[in-house]
């Protein structure tokens, strides 16, 4: 990985705020746990996510592509493009089948916290080391 790319610390700010809107509807299912006719709300936004990827992939063979090309067309932007800056999760509520029409299953979402938890602050700490040597390079002067 190089550690003045850019893309690699845009996308991982994307799936951060991703994990953190999973964070958020989870700790929502918990708290509406008991409350009658609530549904559980989710957030998938990994999708969305390779989208992007897939699309800042083929902007770079885009560019090779042209390299050479005298007559250069510019790449188009588009929906899942990370210049777009339109990168929002997507909630939807699954299907009521539990007590009152409520449908959180209180274990599951606590395993699901932790496990998002967990996520988050992975992602976290490799944003943090990509930091902390661009931080070492720009003082030490790559010596």
């Amino acid at each position: 990985m190089d550690i003045l790319e850019k893309r690699h610390v845009e996308i991982t700010s994307l799936a951060l705020d991703g994990l953190a809107a999973r964070h958020k509807a989870i700790s929502s299912n918990i708290a509406n746990a008991d409350s009658p006719d609530y549904k559980e709300v989710k957030v998938n936004f990994e999708n969305k996510l390779r989208n992007i990827i897939h699309t800042e992939e083929k902007r770079e063979q885009h560019k090779m592509d042209n390299l050479f090309n005298e007559d250069r067309t510019p790449f188009q932007p588009g929906k899942f493009d990370l210049q777009y800056k339109d990168f929002s999760p997507e909630t939807y509520e699954s299907q009521a089948d539990g007590i009152g029409g409520n449908n959180v299953n209180i274990e599951r979402q606590m395993a699901e916290l932790a496990k998002n938890g967990m996520k988050y602050n992975a992602l976290a700490l490799l944003q943090q080391k990509a930091f902390q040597g661009m931080s070492d390079l720009i003082q030490k002067g790559g010596s």
